[in-house]
């Protein structure tokens, strides 16, 4: 084969580039827009004012976590808490049962949801066995020490610190 000269190869990269760049930009729009719809749909008084949210974001994705995935993760806690503080705070479970468990974080918000609003049986299906803990507040507590310091163990880890590097690659794309 005839290698392809230079003149061509760089527009044609130029113009990959370019569409990777747009579709990562429109993926972030619409990550934007349901974390919005959520937060207006199930806080009371919502302003529209993501500052704060979106400042925890970016502090997360330092334990390799993607500003796609965590505002997914938030959009899922949300109608369950209607609360944002508390969406966070059951979102950091997530993270660490998430690298605990090897497990996708929107899988591990949709059962932390579950179990917040009292549906332990879905922790078994799961496969976490929790004997005696009854409530709510019991299982994510037991979860929580179960699990804890493992999102930050594994963002400490070679691997966590090049998922981290390439995800902020990536936010500088959007």
């Amino acid at each position: 084969t005839t290698p392809t000269p230079p003149a061509v190869g760089a527009p044609v990269a130029l113009g990959a580039a370019i569409v990777a760049a747009t579709k990562a930009a429109a993926a972030e729009q619409v990550g934007i827009a349901r974390l919005g719809a959520a937060l207006q749909a199930n806080i009371t008084g919502f302003d529209g004012n993501t500052t704060a949210i979106e400042r925890t974001i970016r502090s997360r994705e330092k334990l390799a976590f993607s500003d796609d995935s965590l505002r997914n993760s938030l959009a899922l806690l949300v109608p369950a808490t209607h609360d944002v503080s508390k969406a966070l705070e059951l979102q950091a479970i997530a993270m660490d049962l998430s690298r605990l468990r090897g497990t996708d974080l929107a899988e591990t918000s949709v059962l932390l949801s579950k179990v917040y609003q009292g549906n332990l049986t879905s922790l078994k299906r799961f496969g976490i066995n929790l004997k005696g803990v009854t409530t709510a507040t019991e299982a994510l507590a037991k979860i929580q020490e179960l699990a804890a310091g493992q999102a930050e163990a594994y963002g400490n880890t070679i691997v966590g610190k090049s998922e981290a590097i390439e995800i902020k690659l990536q936010d500088l794309t959007e």
